[in-house]
């Protein structure tokens, strides 16, 4: 029974690629869809961009713990730092999709009192 558990348990390479990924590629990524969701909410909402990098910036701590419980809980390794890439690769393009696409339009301006 005890071999049985041993011979199922995680190498340390393992445990310490997951622990990396989770930290450093967690911190990527989440910070990728922070800076991506205020252009996204721009082109499609006309929102202003400072009021959406506010709240995003403020989710972004659900977001990076979300993805942290994710990579340590999954089985497939492999697969999970291949979505987690190809996600961040497909944002990072639609981010400077969108940088250049909202860069002609006007800055809103909020009053507040």
């Amino acid at each position: 029974m005890l071999k049985d558990k041993i011979a199922n348990a995680p190498s340390k390479l393992s445990v310490s690629y997951r622990v990396l990924l989770a930290t450093v590629g967690g911190f990527i990524f989440t910070l990728i869809v922070t800076v991506f969701t205020p252009e996204l909410f721009l082109w499609a909402f006309g929102w202003n961009k400072a009021t959406s990098l506010m709240w995003m910036m403020l989710l972004s701590f659900g977001v990076y713990c979300g993805l942290v419980m994710w990579i340590i809980a999954t089985r497939k390794l492999l697969k999970t730092s291949l979505i987690l890439l190809l996600c961040g690769v497909a944002l990072s393009f639609s981010f400077i999709q969108l940088q250049s696409h909202n860069a002609g339009k006007p800055a809103e301006t909020e009053v507040t009192s």
